[in-house]
């Protein structure tokens, strides 16, 4: 399988040939492979092992933070 970076790099010469060509139809295939190529990267990166954090603007609370004990599930 190919790593994220060689298929950026696929990515960006179909996204360059795109900006070559004026047949409209074309431009759009090209583009079209250009994005599914990006997407097979980022899927390649966070398929790595590594994890995807998505992190939220900070809220004020007058709760005190919980410990770890006090986050467990009760059984």
């Amino acid at each position: 399988m190919a790593t994220d970076d060689e298929c950026l790099r696929v990515a960006h010469e179909y996204a360059r040939l795109a900006g070559l060509t004026k047949q409209r139809n074309v431009q759009d295939q090209l583009l079209d492979l250009a994005r599914g190529w990006t997407a097979i990267a980022r899927h390649e990166r966070r398929s790595d092992g590594a994890r995807v954090l998505r992190f939220t603007t900070a809220t004020t609370s007058t709760e005190r933070p919980r410990s770890k004990r006090q986050l467990r599930p009760s059984n």
